[in-house]
Parts: structure tokens; C-alpha cells; sequence
């Protein structure tokens, strides 16, 4: 019985020495990797992401498969579908209605962002012209949410697209204000005005963009109520 135990207990320190000596050398080959490559591969990741940077948000809006907005090419969108996007995904939800069509993009992150989307697909034929005008209106819409953010100065009432305004808004103003007022939430839109005055009042801002296919399926509700609002003071 004594025997039989130090037999084991052999065993189990020779198969202990091996195994050590197996594992090991693995342990020293980690070890000695080049120090250059060893840290791009640690930085891989990050490299990659800056490469496409703004494109990727922290939920991953760069996987496979996914839009940005999907309904897009189908309806109308208003500023409230646009309400939670930054300015990389609009500019992203803009570029994807092209995208959808195959348009090929010079934009290294871009052309990068949509060759990861298994639904992109290149057309070496692709015209404007495959757009309808649900899409192009939609792209308006996105460029002049763009353009506005950039120059929330120049709008008398900057909010006036997406909050409720009240009479403590437009106490203030004189009703020739107003008009500018109301008028400027169609023009946030691209609305190209059959008044002289005021085309050449909203062409003269720098957030201004006409928009040939404005649809007023594009006014949200809330835009409607303070055009409605608005209008009840003038």
C-alpha cells in the first residue's frame, strides 16, 4: 500500500515537471514578441475606430446590417426623427440615402463606414436621378438640420422646431417680427417663398438651403402647433 502511494505521488510530480515545462516555453514566446509589433497589435482597436472616427458610436452604429434612419427612403421625415442624432450621424443618415443606391463615396471615411454594411452595395452606374423624391426631400431635410446647427445665432427663435413656444417667447416681438417668426420654421425646411421680401430675407442666412422638394409632410407636429400658435398673435 506504501509502495503503491509513492508511485502516485511520483507521477504526480513528473506529470507536474512536464506540464510545466510544456506551458512554459509558450509563456516565453509571448514574451519575446518585437516590442513595435507587439504594441500594434495592442492598439489594433483603437486604430481602426479613429480611422473611421464619428462613424462608430458607443451602441455600435457601424454594424452590419443596421440604418441609420431606416424608413428614409419611404416617408418623410420630420426634425423629430432627427431629434436624438449627432452631427456625425446625421451627416452619416444623409450620405446613407445615396448609399442605398450604390453611390460610391470619394470620402475615405465614409466609403470605409458603408463597404462594413452588408447591404451596400458599389454602382458604378449610379445617377441622382434613382432618387425619389421622398429621398431627395429627406436629404434637404438632413443638410438644413446640419446647416442650422452650425449657426443657431442667426434664427430669431433658435427652438422654434422642437419645443412648444409660449406667449413668454413672442411677448416681445412686434408683429412684423412675428411673420419672420412663423415663416422662419418653413424656412428651416428649405421652403422657397413666393414673397420677394422674405426669399430674399431667409436666402440672405447661412443656414439656409432651398429645397426644391420640400413636402409639408415634413413639418412636425410641433412645428405645426407654433406656426398655429404664431399665427393666432399676428
Amino acid at each position: 500500500m506504501k509502495g503503491t502511494l509513492g508511485e502516485i505521488l511520483l507521477i504526480i510530480t513528473l506529470v507536474s515537471v512536464i506540464s510545466y515545462a510544456i506551458i512554459q516555453p509558450v509563456s516565453f514566446k509571448a514574451a519575446i514578441v518585437p516590442l513595435d509589433l507587439a504594441e500594434k497589435l495592442h492598439s489594433l482597436p483603437r486604430i481602426v475606430s479613429e480611422k473611421v472616427d464619428g462613424l462608430m458610436n458607443e451602441e455600435g452604429v457601424g454594424e452590419d446590417s443596421d440604418y441609420i434612419l431606416s424608413n428614409s427612403n419611404t416617408e418623410y421625415l420630420t426634425y423629430e426623427h432627427l431629434a436624438d442624432l449627432t452631427e456625425k450621424e446625421l451627416r452619416i443618415a444623409r450620405n446613407e440615402l445615396y448609399a442605398r443606391h450604390g453611390f460610391i463615396f470619394g470620402a475615405e471615411d465614409l466609403k470605409m463606414y458603408f463597404q462594413n454594411q452588408v447591404w451596400y452595395e458599389e454602382n458604378s452606374n449610379f445617377s441622382e436621378t434613382s432618387l425619389s423624391d421622398i429621398e431627395l426631400a429627406n436629404v434637404y431635410l438632413i443638410s438644413t438640420l446640419e446647416n442650422s446647427l452650425k449657426h443657431t445665432s442667426e434664427f430669431i427663435i433658435p427652438y422654434s422646431y422642437n419645443a412648444y413656444l409660449d406667449t413668454s417667447d413672442i411677448a416681445n416681438y412686434s408683429q412684423e417680427q412675428l411673420k419672420y417668426i412663423r415663416n422662419e420654421i418653413f424656412a428651416r425646411h428649405g421652403y422657397q417663398f413666393a414673397s420677394g421680401p422674405l426669399q430674399e430675407y431667409f436666402s440672405s442666412k447661412p443656414w439656409y438651403v432651398a429645397n426644391p422638394y420640400f413636402h409639408d409632410e415634413q413639418l412636425s407636429d410641433v412645428e405645426l402647433a407654433n406656426i398655429e400658435f404664431i399665427q393666432s398673435y399676428e
